[in-house]
């Protein structure tokens, strides 16, 4: 293309003046300049680990990788595809997910890959991190108790950093068979609330549940070393067993509005530069929410998303997909945090910033100066 450009600018010397093959020399040298800059763009960037563990129980399972019939979507199916630019890297997600109902024995967390169909692969040379029998990821406790776990069992431990539980939040070894290992410090550790904690809400349970998250959360940005996300949980289904809302919609209503203060700027807002830049959270609760207003069951589980009667109050697999693409579009956003934290310039321009700016300087809406700038802070990447 550079050499048909070269020769109309030849042709044009042959029958102009030297004013206009000046202006046309000018014009076509700078197309030269923008297309072979553009060549030059990165076709691909630097691969940078970022890594996750999300700790949750049963509900979980169903969320990451569909683990009843008919066997849904596992999310590293869609992590080992999604691609998340900052700067001049781009990221590799490492995703472990952590049982806390340990149902292969105290081996439960998982490798990064899996087996066909749901399955984990669980890494069965690890001994846990101690959470799961002291039910330490419940920001509040299951009636009739008002205490959270999660804030008397983890972040106000005395000594805590030197604690097992600790473990989790620094940088340590997880070994595997052969004699290999990674040495690992999460670059965000996920916690999931389940769905226990909801029985028989009252106004003053869900005022107690604001105080906890609070402190909690204050207690994180005391952290600056660690980087941490709230996982709200999941809705009860409307009237079936005990974890369920006991038909009772007006009891519903108060997580359901605890949910939504939790997705508000009244408990805080992520920003790489605010007070909470290292304390994260997802609503996974309210898109699984019946909301239509002449519905019986409006703020329980959606009947399209639960499993049904036998199931208490777990998710069907439409329910598990719904979810997990909530989660699947935190870690998109968290992951861009991640690496912009790390390298705390700019973000990268895109490849359609690029391609708006050079239209806006053929219009004549955009300098060549600005043209140059952007492919440079692309080719940078910053």
């Amino acid at each position: 293309m550079a050499n048909a450009i070269l020769s109309k600018i030849n042709r044009c010397a042959q029958k102009a003046d030297i004013f206009i093959l000046r202006q046309v020399q000018e014009t076509y040298m700078k197309k030269i300049l923008i297309l072979i800059l553009l060549t030059a763009v990165s076709a691909s960037a630097n691969k940078v680990r970022v890594s996750y563990i999300f700790m949750h129980r049963s509900v979980g399972i169903e969320i990451v990788s569909g683990c009843f019939p008919p066997f849904n979507r596992n999310i590293r199916e869609v992590l080992d595809t999604m691609t998340v630019f900052n700067q001049a890297d781009t990221a590799r997600i490492v995703f472990r997910s952590y049982n806390l109902n340990y149902l292969q024995g105290d081996s439960c967390l998982s490798d990064t890959v899996f087996y066909g169909n749901c399955y984990e692969n669980y890494n069965n040379l690890f001994r846990g991190y101690n959470w799961e029998n002291f039910d330490r990821e419940k920001v509040m406790i299951y009636p009739p108790g008002l205490a959270s776990p999660m804030l008397s069992e983890v972040f106000q431990v005395p000594n805590k950093e030197n604690q097992d539980f600790w473990t989790v939040f620094r940088q340590h070894r997880i070994p595997y068979p052969g004699g290999d290992s990674v040495t690992e410090k999460y670059d965000l550790v996920m916690v999931k609330n389940p769905y226990i904690v909801w029985r028989m809400p009252t106004q003053q349970r869900m005022n107690a549940l604001k105080g906890f998250y609070r402190a909690i959360r204050d207690t994180v940005a005391n952290h600056p070393e660690i980087n941490f996300c709230f996982v709200f949980g999941t809705p009860l289904n409307f009237s079936v067993g005990i974890d369920s809302f006991g038909g009772d919609t007006a009891a519903a209503k108060l997580v359901y509005e605890a949910a939504a203060w939790f997705a508000s700027d009244s408990f805080f807002t992520h920003t790489n530069t605010g007070p909470y830049r290292n304390v994260w959270k997802i609503d996974t609760y309210r898109s699984l929410c019946e909301t239509s207003p002449d519905s019986v069951n409006r703020y329980c589980l959606k009947n399209a998303y639960w499993a049904g009667p036998s199931a208490q109050s777990h998710l069907s697999p439409l329910g598990a997909i719904v979810a997990q693409d909530t989660v699947l579009a935190f870690l998109r956003r968290a992951t861009a945090d991640i690496l912009e934290l790390r390298g705390g310039t700019p973000p990268r321009p895109s490849r359609t910033e690029i391609d708006l700016i050079i239209k806006a300087f053929r219009e004549g809406n955009a300098t060549l100066s600005e043209v140059l700038d952007l492919i440079s802070r692309y080719n940078s990447g910053g």
